[in-house]
């Protein structure tokens, strides 16, 4: 009689998954370590965030308020804001990321004593990041616009003045605001810009301003909820609780008197500030007539 060998060979079957399994983490650890062979690998780009100061010296700072690029003539505006300083006259120099020893042409389109507007001109068309260099002149002469010059030219121009390097501000295509049309505009569009910016800032504090006086006027209104409350408690009480009461009472009616100087002084600022943007409607009237 012959008997046949239905069994399932366990040995063989588990020696099948381990080499499967073996073979799945050779894969994992092959691709791993080999990935940037064939994966592009892209360097971190800087990128100064708007609206955050930048210390230049000191207590000297400049601010990005607003930056734009315009495809069409490959140029990327920046409107700056300088806070803390006296009179100082800058220079910029400006270089894209891909070739960093070629001087970009930076011109400086408007200046006032804390603003000032800079276009960085002639970005190739696939640029990635753009760094502008800060430098303070030595003397008092202006140079608005620098250009591009051929190796070996030995023409000399006030770029070769002494200056100090400040800061760099780097500008991330990806985030960058895209605005057709920029060109260099009139003095007084510029003044206008800076002159809505100053006025957005202002009205801000006027809504703060009348926030902290509404918590003011609400902490006013629960301590007297309190002081009437004590007060109605005080004719059942002991002459002891009643002084206890009453010390409680003189507290509050002080916290209220204190809240109270405060909610005058916040109305005497923010009606400052009222008047302030006003001043800034009227100097957006004459800057448009100039």
């Amino acid at each position: 009689m012959e008997v046949v060998n239905n069994g399932v060979n366990l040995r063989r079957k588990k020696s099948w998954i381990y080499g499967l399994i073996a073979g799945f983490m050779f894969v994992g650890f092959f691709g791993f370590f080999t990935s940037k062979l064939y994966l592009p690998y892209e360097e971190p780009v800087y990128h100064t965030e708007l609206k955050k100061p930048v210390t230049l010296f000191g207590n000297r700072t400049m601010t990005i308020e607003k930056r734009a690029y315009d495809p069409a003539s490959h140029t990327i505006e920046m409107f700056l804001h300088v806070e803390g300083g006296d009179g100082e006259h800058y220079q910029f120099q400006a270089q894209e990321k891909a070739n960093p020893n070629l001087q970009l042409p930076v011109k400086v389109v408007y200046q006032d004593d804390k603003n000032l507007v800079v276009q960085v001109k002639e970005l190739s068309s696939k640029w990635q990041a753009v760094a502008l260099d800060v430098f303070e002149k030595n003397n008092r002469d202006v140079t608005v616009e620098t250009k591009q010059k051929n190796e070996g030219e030995n023409e000399t121009s006030k770029e070769d003045d002494k200056q100090t390097f400040l800061k760099s501000f780097f500008s991330d295509q990806k985030k960058t605001e895209i605005e057709e049309g920029i060109s260099q505009k009139s003095k007084g569009t510029y003044a206008k810009v800076f002159i809505g910016m100053e006025q957005k800032i202002l009205k801000e504090k006027v809504k703060q301003y009348d926030e902290v006086m509404k918590q003011e006027t609400s902490k006013q209104t629960q301590w007297q909820e309190q002081i009437t409350e004590w007060k109605n408690d005080s004719k059942y009480q002991t002459e002891t609780e009643k002084m206890e009461t009453d010390a409680k009472i003189n507290s509050k009616e002080t916290n209220i008197s204190q809240s109270k100087e405060k909610v005058e002084l916040y109305k005497w600022e923010q009606g400052q500030v009222k008047e302030k943007i006003k001043k800034l409607d009227e100097k957006a009237k004459d800057v448009e007539r100039s």
